[in-house]
């Protein structure tokens, strides 16, 4: 190491150091914060003691990743945990992730999340991952007035969105097929819609909201499209009224209707 200064002490007394206080610069991603002295240079040693006889004191460090500071936003009807310190400040090392979980008070429920100043889809918490800069977080709480019911078959597909709504709250839905399936009908209200991107949006929630999706698998929607094409002749559909003997179908031979449309499309 290099040496800071020298200073003579009669027997028996604890030397203190008058000069300021060390410091190391960082290496990398990586930061020295002062820890004190001691007599070996590993930090094996005594911390500064009277004096019995000459001897060298080595200044530590504590050695540690840069940290990054997530501010957190000051919520009404609710909280962010973890909170943070008293400057509402979550410190988080280089390369590290931190989750924040979201807390409605009775009676209320997450309606926005903002991370740093822009609104993310997720509702019940968020997950900053490989954190190397500074992150803001916010939440806002609205009251439960309205609440939407879904009905989905999860091993099908997903949907996305908040169940309860404030009066005149804006309410999204996303609908994920998974793997294999794609999207049948959708119904609103008991009412069949169309839907763009998978993606239903209500602009103005006034009551409550029923949400039921139904999926096909891809290999049977591609199978019975295949089939609906070898039938179309120049135009003209063919019916399949039953099945006769030895495997041979009675069909009837009619104009093919234009299919008719959902009455409301979001």
């Amino acid at each position: 190491g290099m040496l800071i200064s020298t200073t003579s002490v009669n027997y028996g007394i604890v030397p203190t150091p008058t000069f300021a206080e060390p410091t190391r610069p960082a290496n990398g991603n990586y930061v020295y914060d002062f820890i004190g002295w001691n007599s070996e240079i590993d930090g094996s040693g005594s911390s500064i003691v009277a004096a019995t006889s000459n001897i060298s004191y080595y200044a530590q460090f504590y050695k540690h990743l840069v940290q990054f500071a997530i501010k957190v936003g000051v919520s009404e009807n609710g909280e962010i945990y973890p909170k943070g310190d008293d400057s509402h400040n979550v410190m988080v090392e280089y390369g590290k992730s931190q989750t924040f979980v979201f807390n409605p008070s009775v009676g209320y429920h997450v309606s926005k999340v903002y991370v740093d100043e822009k609104s993310v889809e997720d509702l019940e918490s968020y997950t900053f991952e490989n954190v190397t800069e500074s992150h803001t977080i916010s939440v806002v709480f609205k009251r439960n007035d309205f609440k939407s019911t879904i009905i989905s078959d999860d091993e099908k597909g997903t949907i996305s969105g908040s169940t309860w709504f404030e009066n005149g709250e804006r309410a999204t839905y996303k609908i994920t097929p998974n793997d294999g399936y794609i999207i049948e009908s959708v119904f609103v209200n008991g009412k069949k819609v169309k839907v763009q991107n998978n993606t239903i949006v209500f602009e103005n929630v006034t009551s409550d909201i029923e949400i039921v999706v139904n999926y096909i698998s891809k290999t049977e929607n591609s199978t019975f499209a295949n089939f609906t094409k070898s039938l179309i002749l120049g135009g003209v559909g063919i019916a399949i009224l039953g099945v006769g003997f030895a495997g041979y179908y009675f069909v009837k031979i009619k104009k093919k209707k234009k299919e008719a449309e959902e009455d409301d499309a979001y």
